[in-house]
């Protein structure tokens, strides 16, 4: 399951859910996870390596002098991980994908409101959308 446009509804539904909750709960996760996909895409590219545990033979990324104090989120993407794993009947997702969807719904849930409390963010997009759609370059 590819992020080819094969990522189920459900799937996309779960990680939406999870890291919504998340941001709700504590305001900077949002913002932490787009930092955590930086990390990760910044040493060997997007590969989700970043996420790996320390081992007798890994010396992880999460562990670096680098990322010390800097990355944290590893518990919303694990659990992430778990309920997508679920929702698709075993593990077919990579971890790599499930945190570039995942950033992707942290950017709009962790987006600055306007007083009838819609994104600014959200908004943003949807008029780049309008006017890119209506363009003669089309």
């Amino acid at each position: 399951m590819l992020l080819s446009g094969t990522l189920s509804a459900a799937a996309l539904s779960t990680i939406k859910s999870i890291v919504e909750a998340a941001v709700e709960k504590e305001g900077r996760m949002g913002a932490s996870l787009l930092r955590l996909q930086f990390h990760d895409c910044f040493v060997n590219g997007c590969d989700g390596s970043i996420l790996l545990d320390s081992s007798e033979t890994i010396d992880s990324e999460k562990n670096a002098i680098a990322n010390m104090n800097l990355v944290r989120g590893f518990e919303v993407v694990d659990d992430i991980k778990i309920a997508v794993d679920s929702c698709c009947g075993g593990p077919i997702v990579s971890y790599a994908d499930l945190l570039a969807v995942a950033d992707r719904d942290s950017v709009v849930a962790g987006a600055y409101r306007d007083d009838e409390g819609k994104s600014v963010v959200l908004q943003c997009v949807r008029d780049a959308e309008a006017k890119i759609a209506g363009s003669e370059f089309l």
